[in-house]
Formats: C-alpha cells, sequence, structure tokens
C-alpha cells in the first residue's frame, strides 16, 4: 500500500449494511493493513457479499476516522493503532478487538 511505502498512518473505515468497522495501521509500529486483513478478506468475501450500506452509517465512520487522524496529528494517547473498532447501527453497540 502508498501509505506503508510513503511511512504514513493508513486510517480505515469501512461499511457494508448496518455495520462499520475502524482502525490504524502503519502508526508507530503497528501492522499494515495488508498484513492485518488480506487472508481474513479472501475468506469472507466469497461468504459475505455487500448489501449496501444506512445511510448515515459512512458519515459515522467517517467522523470517527477524523477524530483518529486528529488523535495522529495531536500525538495523542489512545490511537486505534492494534485495535478494531465494530459499530453496529442497529443496536448502537460499539466492540473493540485486539489484533
Amino acid at each position: 500500500a502508498i501509505s506503508v511505502q510513503v511511512g504514513i498512518p493508513f486510517i480505515y473505515g469501512a461499511v457494508n449494511g448496518w455495520e462499520g468497522q475502524l482502525s490504524v495501521f502503519n502508526y508507530r509500529g503497528s501492522k499494515s493493513y495488508s498484513e492485518t486483513f488480506n487472508a481474513f478478506n479472501e475468506a469472507i468475501s466469497q461468504d459475505h457479499p455487500a448489501i449496501g450500506v444506512m445511510g448515515v452509517g459512512p458519515g459515522i465512520i467517517g467522523t470517527l476516522q477524523a477524530a483518529e487522524a486528529i488523535k495522529v496529528i495531536l500525538n495523542h494517547e489512545g490511537v486505534l493503532a492494534g485495535k478494531l473498532l465494530q459499530v453496529s447501527l442497529k443496536t448502537q453497540h460499539f466492540e473493540l478487538f485486539e489484533y
């Protein structure tokens, strides 16, 4: 990925249906996106087709990405490097996974 080549963090966000994800890669020695997800994405892409998105989902995930960018720029603690935030817009449930 270009972010790895130029040595800058990649602030990842994804939305599918009523679900969203957020993470930060290439930050202070954290893994890159491809190191973390390539094998996983290949395994699930055949079983879980894209179903569109809930209209507010991209706005919510995008706002959270902006907050992560500000934390990276300000060198603030709590950046989601090495973590994946899973968001359910149906239940308003946020779950944080470490990898």
